[in-house]
């Protein structure tokens, strides 16, 4: 490897689809970011997520002119890091044998989004979609909400289909947009192949594997049609937004936070692409938090990663610091 030019921060967002790793300088400048699969351990393992995590850095460090040696402290939001008994594992089985020596923050990957745009003492990063957490911070003191018992915007969609063809409502233009949207014809042809087919009945002919690709744009789908004033899309958005604003009020409530103000960082895709997904959180939090702040993150968790450890290390962040672009929502992947 070659020889080293400064210290570095190292940041990591260990996602279940994907792992961000990057490097920065004191000076504010990102040295190096590199993009692989999931390093969730809860799906792979901890051998093969310890080789994602071993092959990332290692790309990072040649293309920064930085020893692994050099990193003075790094900060990892790892999905999967649900329990204090997680923390330990990844540490002792993820990152330790990858040669990071250095002091390091690990927690799951919601936390970071809290210091997406900057160093807080107080606030709550959302991160909803598949999974659904709440990482509050108050001080020293954090505190992480889950929500397994609600459904994922998707498939609030989806029962917008499932009520027309019940007859809880009637026939409507958004039921039949997803339904094509999704490859069938319409609803009744979304119902017998994508509910009651899929190898369930010999008779009924499977929809195939392409409708579920197409399932994971649905916020995309949902987004398009809150622009254009579609009733219910945004209704199923307010209904996402008011189960957002309930983990975001359980956290303030945890953490000694209700009535003060603070920041509320929609993290995501979903959450920071979705204008009307923003403003229906906003608006059910007024009453209840009425000194809440709701911001869609501008910039990608990794950079919060890096954030952290730069306040960590450092004591702040110059002015101007990793403002590069990679580390733009929608920049890449």
């Amino acid at each position: 490897m070659s020889r080293s030019i400064r210290a570095a921060v190292l940041g990591v967002d260990g996602g279940g689809t994907k792992t961000h790793l990057a490097l920065a300088s004191r000076e504010g400048s990102l040295l190096a970011f590199e993009r692989g699969p999931s390093s969730g351990h809860e799906g792979k393992g901890y051998p093969a997520c310890r080789r994602v995590l071993d092959n990332l850095l290692r790309r990072a460090c040649r293309a920064a002119g930085v020893r692994v040696r050099d990193i003075v402290y790094g900060c990892f939001g790892m999905n999967g890091g649900d329990l204090p008994e997680d923390f330990r594992e990844i540490v002792n089985r993820m990152i330790r044998p990858i040669g990071v020596a250095c002091p390091i923050k690990v927690h799951n990957d919601a936390f970071i989004p809290v210091f997406n745009d900057g160093w807080r003492d107080m606030g709550i990063g959302v991160t909803c979609g598949g999974w659904h957490k709440w990482v509050g911070v108050n001080g020293k003191r954090w505190f992480m909400q889950e929500g397994r018992m609600h459904p994922g915007i998707r498939h609030l969609a989806l029962h917008e289909i499932y009520k027309v063809y019940e007859g809880f409502t009637e026939p409507n233009p958004f039921a039949t947009a997803l339904s094509r949207r999704l490859g069938f014809k319409g609803v009744g042809d979304f119902m017998l192949r994508g509910h009651y087919g899929g190898g369930k009945r010999p008779y009924v002919r499977p929809p195939g594997a392409a409708w579920h690709a197409r399932f994971l744009h649905v916020p995309e789908f949902l987004g398009m049609r809150a622009a254009r004033g579609d009733r219910v899309a945004l209704g199923v958005l307010d209904a996402y937004g008011a189960f957002s604003a309930d983990g975001v009020r359980a956290v303030a409530r945890r953490l000694g936070m209700s009535g003060r103000a603070f920041d509320v960082i929609l993290s995501g895709s979903i959450n920071a692409g979705i204008p009307a997904l923003r403003r229906a959180v906003a608006r059910h939090l007024r009453r209840s938090e009425p000194r809440a702040r709701v911001l869609g993150a501008r910039w990608k968790p990794v950079r919060g990663a890096l954030v952290y450890a730069m306040h960590a290390a450092w004591g702040g962040l110059p002015p101007g610091a990793l403002s590069e672009r990679d580390l733009l929502y929608g920049v890449g992947k």
